[in-house]
């Protein structure tokens, strides 16, 4: 365990860390974010997931197009993706704030009914395996509102943009883009055919700790 010289602390009074968390070490990233800050220093921590559809039939063709596309990153196992997966299917509860160095840790969640991750594990390569790091002092706080952050009229070209967003492919235009065109079609008619849109949610963490 790393344990923060309180005479090493610097003068920042907040530190913001929006998305990127899963593709960190999360033990060495708190050290050095504890020695960014000076006493009483705040972190927050934010990561959203894949979109929340209100129909059945749309999220389970959501989910499928988005494992399809991911599957362009194969293999995930030894992979820095493999991390990035532990800590989405954690829900981010992988990421743990020793005591010695910081406090008032709060773990906030909208629509923690749904999963984080971007990929089921059914559909992995290798098993997910990842180690609670809730402290027994960390306030939780769970509520699902599937109007927080809702995002409203968004149709078959935004869930083809928002796909191809989560990760850099090298192309779109391959074997998997082929397989993806007809699903892509199925999800637009469940959507309402063409020009059909719909309100989308999120699940949300957000890590407050000082």
């Amino acid at each position: 365990m790393n344990v923060v010289d309180p005479h090493e602390h610097g003068q920042s009074d907040f530190v913001a860390v929006a998305e990127c968390i899963p593709l960190m070490d999360a033990e060495q990233a708190m050290t050095r974010f504890a020695k960014l800050l000076r006493p009483g220093g705040i972190v927050a921590i934010r990561f959203y997931g894949k979109p929340i559809f209100a129909d059945e039939k749309s999220q389970d063709l959501s989910d499928k197009i988005t494992s399809k596309a991911f599957e362009r990153t194969f293999p995930l196992k030894a992979s820095q993706m493999e991390s990035a997966i532990k800590t989405m299917t954690s829900r981010i509860d992988i990421v743990m704030f020793p005591s010695e160095t910081w406090t008032n840790v709060q773990r906030i969640k909208w629509n923690n009914d749904k999963p984080l991750s971007f990929r089921g594990e059914e559909r992995l390569d290798h098993e997910i395996k990842y180690k609670c790091g809730v402290g027994p002092e960390d306030m939780i706080e769970e509520q699902v509102d599937r109007d927080f952050w809702a995002k409203k009229d968004c149709g078959i070209e935004w869930v083809k943009r928002f796909t191809d967003a989560q990760y850099p492919w090298e192309t779109t235009d391959d074997e998997i883009g082929a397989q993806l065109k007809p699903m892509d079609e199925e999800l637009e008619a469940a959507m309402g055919g063409k020009g059909g849109t719909v309100k989308v949610a999120w699940p949300v963490v957000l890590l407050l700790t000082t």
